[in-house]
Protein backbone atom coordinates (compact mmCIF):
# COMPACT_ATOMS: atom_id res chain seq x y z
CA UNK A 1 0.00 0.00 0.00
CA UNK A 2 3.15 2.37 0.24
CA UNK A 3 4.74 1.38 -3.05
CA UNK A 4 4.78 4.95 -4.65
CA UNK A 5 2.46 4.00 -8.04
CA UNK A 6 0.15 2.92 -5.30
CA UNK A 7 0.31 5.32 -2.39
CA UNK A 8 -1.41 8.28 -3.98
CA UNK A 9 -4.64 6.30 -5.58
CA UNK A 10 -5.41 5.16 -2.31
CA UNK A 11 -4.67 8.89 -0.58
CA UNK A 12 -7.93 10.06 -2.81
CA UNK A 13 -9.96 8.31 -0.27
CA UNK A 14 -7.86 6.89 2.64
CA UNK A 15 -5.61 7.46 5.27
CA UNK A 16 -2.99 4.68 5.91
CA UNK A 17 -2.85 3.81 9.52
CA UNK A 18 -0.47 0.86 10.68
CA UNK A 19 -1.67 -0.81 14.10
CA UNK A 20 0.60 -2.86 16.08
CA UNK A 21 -1.40 -4.44 18.52
CA UNK A 22 1.05 -5.57 20.75
CA UNK A 23 3.18 -2.44 21.02
CA UNK A 24 1.11 0.60 20.23
CA UNK A 25 -0.58 1.65 23.08
CA UNK A 26 -4.62 1.90 22.39
CA UNK A 27 -3.86 -0.68 19.40
CA UNK A 28 -6.01 -3.80 20.84
CA UNK A 29 -8.97 -1.23 21.75
CA UNK A 30 -8.87 0.15 17.97
CA UNK A 31 -8.87 -3.63 16.12
CA UNK A 32 -11.33 -4.61 18.71
CA UNK A 33 -13.87 -1.80 18.11
CA UNK A 34 -13.64 -2.37 14.37
CA UNK A 35 -14.84 -6.09 15.25
CA UNK A 36 -11.46 -6.97 13.95
CA UNK A 37 -11.22 -10.78 13.77
CA UNK A 38 -8.20 -10.90 12.11
CA UNK A 39 -6.81 -14.05 10.84
CA UNK A 40 -3.20 -13.81 9.95
CA UNK A 41 -1.12 -10.57 9.16
CA UNK A 42 -1.44 -8.53 7.93
CA UNK A 43 -4.69 -7.96 8.72
CA UNK A 44 -6.83 -4.71 7.69
CA UNK A 45 -9.98 -2.31 8.07
CA UNK A 46 -11.29 0.28 6.50
CA UNK A 47 -13.03 2.08 8.93
CA UNK A 48 -15.40 5.72 8.19
CA UNK A 49 -14.69 9.00 10.27
CA UNK A 50 -16.68 6.99 13.26
CA UNK A 51 -14.23 4.12 13.59
CA UNK A 52 -17.23 1.99 12.03
CA UNK A 53 -15.80 -0.81 9.73
CA UNK A 54 -17.27 -0.72 6.54
CA UNK A 55 -14.79 -3.39 5.39
CA UNK A 56 -12.07 -5.71 6.04
CA UNK A 57 -9.84 -8.37 4.82
CA UNK A 58 -11.56 -10.81 6.06
CA UNK A 59 -12.60 -12.81 2.31
CA UNK A 60 -14.81 -15.87 1.84
CA UNK A 61 -11.65 -18.65 2.50
CA UNK A 62 -9.99 -16.45 5.31
CA UNK A 63 -8.24 -13.24 5.54
CA UNK A 64 -6.86 -12.09 2.02
CA UNK A 65 -3.93 -9.94 4.28
CA UNK A 66 -1.78 -8.81 1.16
CA UNK A 67 -3.77 -9.79 -1.56
CA UNK A 68 -1.89 -12.11 -4.34
CA UNK A 69 -4.42 -14.59 -5.50
CA UNK A 70 -6.60 -13.64 -8.29
CA UNK A 71 -9.35 -14.33 -5.55
CA UNK A 72 -7.49 -12.35 -2.99
CA UNK A 73 -7.18 -9.44 -5.82
CA UNK A 74 -10.85 -9.66 -6.46
CA UNK A 75 -11.71 -9.46 -3.10
CA UNK A 76 -9.75 -6.53 -2.33
CA UNK A 77 -11.35 -5.00 -5.76
CA UNK A 78 -14.76 -5.73 -4.79
CA UNK A 79 -14.36 -3.73 -1.63
CA UNK A 80 -12.22 -0.90 -2.96
CA UNK A 81 -15.25 -0.61 -5.29
CA UNK A 82 -18.07 -0.20 -2.46
CA UNK A 83 -16.45 1.97 -0.55
CA UNK A 84 -14.83 4.37 -3.21
CA UNK A 85 -15.73 8.45 -2.72
CA UNK A 86 -13.14 10.00 -4.86
CA UNK A 87 -11.07 7.13 -7.04
CA UNK A 88 -12.36 6.45 -10.30
CA UNK A 89 -12.89 2.88 -12.07
CA UNK A 90 -9.35 3.77 -13.75
CA UNK A 91 -8.05 4.24 -10.39
CA UNK A 92 -9.43 1.11 -9.36
CA UNK A 93 -8.08 -0.92 -12.38
CA UNK A 94 -4.64 1.22 -12.30
CA UNK A 95 -4.55 -0.92 -8.69
CA UNK A 96 -5.47 -3.57 -9.83
CA UNK A 97 -2.84 -3.57 -12.63
CA UNK A 98 -0.26 -3.37 -9.56
CA UNK A 99 -0.88 -6.09 -7.37
CA UNK A 100 -0.84 -8.27 -10.32
CA UNK A 101 2.89 -6.71 -11.84
CA UNK A 102 3.91 -7.00 -8.04
CA UNK A 103 2.46 -11.12 -7.82
CA UNK A 104 4.48 -11.68 -11.08
CA UNK A 105 7.47 -9.62 -9.95
CA UNK A 106 8.00 -12.46 -7.44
Amino acid sequence: MARTEVAPLLAKDFVLCKIDTDRMTGGKEMIDGTKGKGGGIPWFSIVNADGESLGDSNGPKGNIGCPNTDEEIAVFIDLLTKVKVNLTDDDIASLKKSLIAHREKK
